[in-house]
């Protein structure tokens, strides 16, 4: 079974493919500079891919913690009504750019939420880059949230705050109701990750819960604070790896990402995209029942015919055993029969008419039905073949419906 590429991660420092196959998940470079055109670095991939022998039809678009702005907001008094939008522009003042050159998409509940923001005219070429390759990009998420998505959903326990370290970059985020709240990134420097850390636990009173996802985890724990104020718990994989399972539940299993910046300027032309492939496999699957129904059809109404006109064979040669002389009826069994018939009634055994009641019987059955506890007169009583008729007069209209009753 060939592998398949389910994310494309575009950091600044190179692009890599994350690709998913039958010995696991694997990253795949991209031997291109990041700096060239958008259009060259779609072109990179695919060649890139179709020399690894792996598959690449609707993807991720991974977006490096550099080029994502985030700030957590207030949700007191947005209405539910153009919430999106009210949320952009309360995103906005704490960016140093204008909302309407932004694509954001926000995640939590309760009374702040967290927004995440992009550039949409950068990402936008490199979507249109990688479309014009015939590779489809389903979804747009910052890798750190990817990763953490995956490592909440895999790793059960207490996610106050989580260290993702990778490629000499840190994400911490914080956690709340297993959603992210608050995202911190910069580059891995000691004293500014020292700084951040030491902010998360200032005024606890408890230690902080702190998980940790590093390429090197020994050179996270020395820049980490030594005081007794967190909780470190180490989970054995790197952050991209970490993306790239939850980017295959993406794309084959149709799960959202927390954040979601395929929207806006940045939504799919057309909206089928992600299952173009499974409505190409329904429709054709559809044409070939309709097909086989229709072949199967036409068999069973040749058997039938065939069946049919050996009977009306044989009907025609037993008509013309019975009438010798005759020319064959169209409708050979109903010729038969009216014959029957005939015959049955030149001997007396037709029982097609029907047998005509005694009149004494009939008298007798209408007399003993009469009320006898009423007093009425009676003036005619005619008895026809199949109906009786009665002529009288009775006390009341009452008396009368309960003698035609009987």
């Amino acid at each position: 079974m060939r592998s398949g590429v389910v994310a494309i991660f575009i950091n600044d420092s190179g692009w890599s493919l994350g690709r998913v196959g039958e010995d696991g998940v694997s990253l795949l470079p991209i031997e291109a500079e990041a700096s060239s055109p958008a259009a060259d670095l779609a072109a990179a991939v695919r060649a890139t891919t179709e020399q690894a022998g792996a598959m690449l039809r609707t993807v991720v678009l991974a977006m490096p913690s550099a080029r994502c702005y985030a700030a957590s907001i207030a949700t007191d008094g947005v209405v539910r009504r153009n919430r999106h939008a009210a949320l952009l522009y309360r995103l906005e003042e704490f960016l140093p750019m204008d909302a309407e050159t932004l694509t954001a998409d926000f995640v939590g509940s309760g009374r702040q939420t967290l927004g995440v923001a992009t550039l949409s005219q950068h990402v936008l070429e490199i979507v249109e880059a990688l479309e014009a390759e015939d590779i489809s990009v389903c979804s747009i998420c910052p890798t750190p949230l990817l990763a953490l998505q995956r490592i909440i959903q895999d790793h059960a326990g207490q996610h106050e705050a989580c260290l993702l370290v990778e490629d000499g970059r840190f994400d911490l985020i914080t956690v709340s109701e297993a959603r992210p709240s608050s995202w911190r990134h910069g580059p891995l420097r000691g004293k500014s990750l020292r700084r951040q850390v030491e902010q998360l636990t200032l005024q606890r009173e408890e230690p902080l819960p702190l998980t940790v996802v590093a390429d090197d985890p020994a050179l996270v724990h020395a820049m980490l604070p030594s005081e007794p104020g967190l909780e470190t718990t180490e989970i054995a994989t790197v952050p991209r790896i970490a993306a790239i399972e939850a980017a295959q539940q993406v794309v084959e299993d149709g799960e959202a990402a927390w954040i979601e910046l395929r929207r806006d300027r940045l939504a799919m032309k057309d909206r089928l995209t992600r299952v173009k492939t499974p409505l190409r496999f329904a429709a054709a699957a559809i044409a070939f029942l309709l097909i086989s129904v229709t072949a199967v059809s036409l068999w069973r109404g040749a058997q039938y015919q065939a069946i049919a006109q050996e009977q009306h064979q044989q009907q025609e040669s037993l008509f013309r055993e019975a009438f010798p002389g005759q020319d064959v009826p169209l409708m050979v069994l109903a010729r038969f029969r009216s014959e029957q018939r005939r015959l049955k009634g030149m001997s007396g055994l037709s029982g097609d008419l029907p047998e005509q009641p005694s009149a004494l019987s009939m008298l007798h059955g209408a007399l003993a039905a009469l009320p006898r506890d009423m007093r009425y007169r009676v003036l005619e009583l005619r008895l026809d073949p199949g109906r009786i008729y009665l002529d009288g007069q009775a006390r009341s209209h009452g008396d009368a419906d309960l003698i035609a009753a009987s």
